[in-house]
């Protein structure tokens, strides 16, 4: 402490703005070189003062803190708004301060994008909520599928744990094909798919009937093939087959 003592120097608090700058520019080749720590309204401040060149009196102050200077850059004008943290250094050459400069560029905290589109200054969070736009999504993803067996891509909110539990997460339908759209293909219509097979039944004298499978709803469609005639192929018919046997009997075949 005894070897720090020289280096901060403590000043007492002020009240106003004006007797902030009062103060700052009362600074003199008498001041005592260092580190001093100034309060106004309770906030301090740390201004590191140095004697640059004793013989022309070059002397320097650097500020650091929420600060705002006015116009002309000559005087501070706030010291305790949000957004505009600053360090600023000027000179004292030719029995008079020069105007403030700030040689790094003020340095803003990062505000919340409100809205779709945002600024490399914004920054988003997650409020952790399904079906909330504000809530942001991790890369644990699965499929899951109900007692109905419908399908659904399930997403764990950023932060989540990562499992299949039901808790953080959201979730979207996964719709089955159907005549109106692109989907899934449900269960039962692949087992039908799988189980696909063509069979004759309930044929008559004069057709064959061809039983094929309703793929969507389930039950059957018939496909019949009629007899042949003198204009177009077909299947024989009984009286066809009779008068064929008839003629194979007198031939002796």
């Amino acid at each position: 402490m005894a070897n720090t003592a020289e280096w901060l120097i403590a000043h007492d608090n002020v009240t106003t703005i004006d007797e902030l700058n009062k103060e700052l520019d009362a600074f003199g080749a008498e001041t005592a070189q260092g580190l001093h720590r100034m309060k106004c309204f309770g906030i301090p401040l740390f201004v590191t003062f140095a004697n640059l060149n004793v013989d022309d009196s070059v002397l320097m102050q650097t500020i650091q803190g929420s600060i705002t200077f006015n116009s002309a850059k000559t005087s501070i004008a706030s010291i305790n708004t949000t957004g505009n943290l600053t360090i600023a250094v000027r000179y004292y050459q030719g029995d008079k301060w020069g105007s403030w400069n700030t040689p790094m560029t003020p340095i803003k905290p990062p505000t919340v994008q409100t809205g779709v589109s945002g600024t490399k200054t914004n920054y988003v969070y997650s409020e952790g909520s399904a079906d909330n736009p504000r809530t942001i999504l991790s890369a644990k993803m699965w499929i899951y599928q109900n007692a109905g067996r419908e399908k659904f891509l399930r997403f764990k909110h950023w932060g989540g744990a990562n499992d299949e539990a039901e808790t953080s997460y959201s979730q979207v339908y996964l719709p089955n094909v159907w005549i109106g759209g692109n989907g899934l293909m449900r269960w039962d219509v692949y087992k039908r798919l799988d189980a696909f097979e063509l069979r004759e039944q309930n044929s008559t004298a004069t057709e064959v009937k061809v039983v094929t499978p309703i793929f969507t709803t389930g039950g059957t469609r018939t496909l019949s093939i009629s007899a042949a005639t003198t204009a177009k192929a077909g299947v024989m018919t009984a009286a066809d087959r009779e008068l064929l046997n008839k003629i194979k009997a007198k031939l002796g075949l």
